[in-house]
């Protein structure tokens, strides 16, 4: 008897659903009984017996336990499609005046392969402890599979690796070597390391060392190759299959669809054409040469999983929970409004909302319903009215594109704008006694409205009133701290409040006056609400810093406006907010020994020596001595981040804590999506020209608190809410250093992973090699989609788990168009900068517009910045033009479909978009 482990059993034994306890027995009466025991046995030559002892889970089942025998019959199966050869070490032996160096090999299918077999089931039951024979035995024969108890060895050969013609004293002479793809008789392979996308195999690193005493290892000491598949599915017969119609809910809606594939079924026969590339090192050489140019094959490989190739999904009916259909959209009351403002609410709702499309008009117009509404909500004394946030998200939106058009409102709406956003922030009612989410998100809404607004006359003129309401404002938050610290609205309110500030600073000049009559208030209110209990924010995993930081920050703004304002007064003026900043640390005991905890302590230091510091004319020295001796502590990068190790002359890592194996394995992987990249783009290894950026410098930390806690700290202030970031600087200036940010994924251990490692090496690449310039070159809402997309359709290919999923997730009438993908900034959110992005680059590629992708690749790399955006953006208007509905189409009848009968895939759960 051979035992089978009860995972390999499992395969030959799928779990199907329940039968009739007065049914004929089937396979599917399994999901009743628990699997006790099993054991194995062979009746003749490929014909195995399988016992399987299973007792019943409960009472219901129709017999007590069962013990059914199953029979294989695997004489059919093709066994050399899944054999593998298994060969010994080199030997040699003469023949006819012949040296030859040979391999004897075996071709073996290994133990526990499963192979195609038919089978069919008899056995017993029993039944009040009596066994009987399972009614509907056997049972007819089906297709099944069976894993090996012992390996199957099907034949044996030798393979001739070279030969050589003796001379007269017996020895071989000398012969010239040089790589060959389909030849490597004389090479071993030291490490293999293989890389699937989409259940196909894409890219092999091969390691290699010559075989000593061969012609090659007196030519070469060891070989880098990379091989390319490239799967010529299209050419293969597919299949078509429908499923019945299916529901799923998505939040309140019930959607009725169906999905028809096209698919290629196991056991297709497809070509596959394969290409080599690399390097080898000479022996006796200094450096590392390019491998000989080789030319592609084709080999045929059988597939051992279907594929599919394209599917569709047709939506038949979408619901609300209250039966209304899903293309209703869901409004705030707006009875109060006219119909413009009406029309401007609608259009404000939803993701992606109209108002932020590139063509929806926005003019004086709509600037003036948006102020009637606000004034008329504020005379129906409902300043925190849902349909206000609305009306504040038009302004919003129409200061982006407005400022992106360098276009000015007219005189008569910036005026009734202004008039409308001060008697908001007077309004009584928006400072009630309870205060509610709403009132905070308008808050913040508010300030964001204002910020693109700072420009006009009409609210410079009122400015030193709004800086007023801004003061009553922080007073609000401060009188009610324990009601909205941890409160999310509230959190994003306050953030959006305090940058009032930050934007207002950058007009010093016209607000001079306003700011100097006003300062002692401001400083004020500020120092209440770092005093409050909101300094100790509470965020989901503890106590968070982040509304102390920001009034640190509003502090820093305040010195800003002083350089202009008071510029003989500054030194005094830096000693009244330093007097402030001290004793709020002071104050929430953030001072090192203090009691909070070391995290909140190690934050604050942070904060003080290398942001509030800085943007007040000091360094982290400062902490050494003066009045902030002792409340932090200077920060260097060669403490926190010792490790250092070069992975090329234009590649170097440096780390907190990397092994060496960790850091050779980071350089193979870069390694391979850089060959990657230059093959997709077509780059020909040609840098852009003025680009300097010939070393680029690798930073990992530790974990994401790490990047939290250190990255701004060490290097110059970089944002670090993220997940890791490229910095390309100026690559016109020589010298440069191009840099990018990752950490290693801590929840992942003990697996090592950098987090967002392939996705932020595109942005370098596609820095050097696609876009002229350094980040901002090119307007942002014409190229973020272009840099965050690319940077995810090539780290991930077609399996970008997180980015799909959100994109699934979206209904159908809520996807943004085409239009506002291309003309997207960052503020849109990281939803459509990289999930929607992603897939523009996607339907480019998989529906024969890669031509156009190339052609905006091409524009980009234009010295010249004008000509290079027209060409730019004549494609993109030209997709808008004609591919718009296309796009949709595609969406909806391919990329979803296809992603919901392949995320369940090996391949795709295995990607989280980690890298």
């Amino acid at each position: 008897m051979k035992h089978l482990s009860p995972r390999l059993l499992l395969l030959a034994a799928p779990g199907l659903l329940a039968t009739s306890a007065l049914a004929n027995y089937s396979p599917s009466d399994w999901q009743q009984y628990q699997l006790n025991g099993e054991a194995s046995r062979q009746l003749g030559d490929r014909l195995t017996e399988v016992t399987y002892e299973l007792s019943a889970r409960d009472a219901g089942a129709p017999y007590q336990q069962l013990r059914v025998y199953r029979r294989f019959d695997w004489r059919d199966a093709n066994l050399a499609a899944l054999a593998e050869q298994l060969c010994g070490e080199p030997q040699l032996k003469i023949e006819q005046g012949w040296q030859i160096r040979y391999l004897s090999c075996e071709e073996v299918v290994p133990a526990g392969k499963a192979v195609p077999a038919s089978s069919y089931d008899f056995g017993y039951g029993m039944k009040q402890g009596r066994w009987e024979p399972l009614a509907g035995t056997p049972t007819a024969p089906r297709q099944d599979r069976l894993p090996l108890a012992e390996r199957v060895i099907l034949g044996h050969s030798e393979q001739e690796l070279d030969r050589c013609e003796l001379n007269a004293e017996g020895r071989c002479a000398e012969q010239a070597w040089q790589y060959q793809p389909q030849n490597w008789q004389q090479l071993k392979v030291l490490e293999e390391a293989p890389n699937e996308r989409d259940g196909r195999l894409e890219q092999i690193f091969f390691r290699l060392q010559p075989i000593a005493g061969s012609q090659a290892a007196r030519q070469v000491s060891e070989l880098h190759v990379w091989r390319q598949y490239t799967w010529l599915l299209e050419q293969a017969k597919t299949q078509q299959e429908c499923d019945e119609p299916q529901t799923r809910q998505e939040g309140d809606k019930t959607i009725s669809y169906r999905v028809c594939r096209q698919t290629l079924p196991a056991g297709s026969e497809v070509q596959v054409v394969l290409k080599d590339t690399g390097y080898q090192y000479p022996v006796g050489g200094s450096e590392w040469q390019t491998l000989p140019e080789t030319t592609e094959w084709q080999e045929s490989r059988v597939l051992n999983r279907p594929i599919v190739l394209a599917s569709k999904e047709e939506q038949l009916d979408c619901r609300r929970a209250d039966g209304r259909a899903c293309s209703e959209p869901d409004l705030p009351g707006t009875e109060l409004l006219d119909a413009e403002a009406t029309k401007i609410v609608q259009d404000a709702s939803g993701q992606p909302a109209p108002v932020w499309q590139e063509n929806y008009g926005h003019d004086d117009t709509k600037l003036l319903a948006v102020s009637r509404g606000i004034q008329s909500l504020l005379a129906a004394n409902q300043p925190a009215h849902p349909a206000m946030k609305l009306l504040l998200e038009y302004v919003r939106a129409h200061n982006y594109h407005n400022y992106g058009k360098h276009k000015e409102d007219g005189p008569a709406a910036a005026e009734a704008l202004a008039e409308a956003l001060t008697a908001l922030g007077a309004h009584p009612l928006l400072f009630p006694e309870q205060a509610s989410d709403e009132v905070g998100a308008v808050m913040g809404a508010w300030s964001i409205a204002l910020h693109g607004q700072f420009k006009s006359p009409a609210v410079q003129s009122r400015f030193g009133t709004l800086l007023g309401e801004f003061n009553q404002m922080l007073a609000y938050s401060t009188r009610h701290a324990s009601e909205i610290n941890g409160q999310h609205a509230w959190a994003t309110g306050l953030f959006d409040l305090l940058n009032f500030l930050d934007f207002a600073s950058d007009y010093s000049d016209p607000f001079a006056n306003d700011f100097r009559q006003q300062d002692g208030e401001l400083r004020k209110q500020l120092h209440a609400l770092g005093m409050s209990e909101l300094a100790l924010w509470k965020g989901r995993d503890g106590a968070d810093l982040f509304l102390l930081n920001n009034v640190l920050d509003a502090y820093t703004r305040l010195y800003r406006v002083a350089r202009y304002t008071r510029p003989d007064e500054l030194d005094g003026y830096r000693k009244l907010l330093d007097d402030s900043v001290i004793a709020l640390v002071r104050h929430h005991d953030l001072i090192p020994g203090g009691q909070q905890s070391q995290d909140l302590l190690e934050d604050m230091s942070l904060t003080l020596s290398t942001y509030y510091l800085t943007y007040t004319d000091r360094t982290s020295e400062a902490c050494i001595s003066g009045d902030f001796a002792g409340l932090c502590t200077p920060v260097r990068v060669e403490d926190v981040l010792p490790f250092e190790h070069t992975c090329s002359p234009t590649l170097r890592l440096r780390a907190q804590d990397l092994t060496m194996d960790q850091a050779e394995g980071i350089c193979r992987e870069l390694g391979a999506e850089e060959q990657q990249f230059h093959q997709q783009m077509e780059t020909g290894w040609q840098p852009v020209a003025d680009d300097h950026n010939e070393a680029l410098e690798l930073v990992v930390f530790n974990s994401s608190a790490d990047w939290k806690r250190y990255g701004s700290a060490l290097f110059g202030g970089v944002s670090t809410d993220n997940g890791g970031i490229y910095l390309e600087g100026d690559p016109a200036r020589p010298g440069n250093q191009a840099r990018f940010f990752a950490y290693e994924a801590e929840w992942k251990r003990p697996a090592f992973q950098v987090w967002n490692l392939r996705h932020e090496y595109v942005h370098y690449l596609d820095g050097r090699f696609n876009q002229y310039g350094s980040f901002g070159h090119y307007p942002l809402n014409r190229t973020t989609w272009w840099s965050e997309g690319l940077a995810e359709f090539v780290a991930h290919g077609q399996c970008f788990a997180r980015g799909l999923d959100n994109v699934a997730g979206r209904p159908a009438n809520d996807r943004p168009a085409l239009a506002d993908i291309l003309h997207l900034d960052y503020d849109k959110g990281g939803e459509m900068v990289y999930s929607w992005s992603y897939t523009v680059h996607r339907f480019l590629n998989e529906t024969g517009r890669g031509a156009s992708w190339l052609a905006m690749a091409r524009a980009l790399r234009g010295p010249d910045q004008q000509q290079a955006m027209s060409a730019f953006e004549a494609e993109l208007d030209q997709l808008i033009a004609n591919d718009s509905e296309a796009y949709q189409q595609w969406l909806g009848r391919e990329l979803l479909p296809w992603w919901e009968a392949n995320k369940d895939s090996d391949e795709c759960k295995a990607n989280d978009s980690s890298h």
